[in-house]
């Protein structure tokens, strides 16, 4: 499992111990080329970890050719990717969630 020892604490408190259990919780395990999943939007923000692993889902979702979106959110807090949406100014996290939901919801999209 990537992650720091934190990451790894959020896990084994959620999930407990048995790598299995984690595959099977895991988003990635989960995605396949029949699988019929939905557009994606991933904001990619945090440390070196947490980012790669936005960047493993983002490129799993691809290879099953699943429509992905990934906004480049560095320097952002969890909090901050949320309060930014919609807010006046942002042009980090709503001009590209906006495109995102316009694609999504445009005539003969999915």
């Amino acid at each position: 499992m990537q992650g720091g020892p934190r990451l790894v604490g959020t896990y084994t408190t959620v999930f407990g111990t048995e790598p299995d259990v984690w595959a099977e919780a895991s988003p990635t395990t989960h995605v396949s080329v029949d699988s019929e999943i939905p557009p994606f939007l991933l904001a990619r923000r945090g440390g070196p970890d947490r980012r790669s692993m936005v960047d493993d889902f983002a490129d799993t979702l691809e290879d099953a050719s699943v429509d992905v979106t990934v906004v480049d959110a560095d320097g952002l807090a969890h909090e901050d990717v949320n309060v930014l949406i919609g807010a006046a100014g942002d042009s980090v996290m709503t001009p590209p969630l906006m495109e995102f939901l316009d694609e999504c919801f445009s005539p003969g999209s999915g």
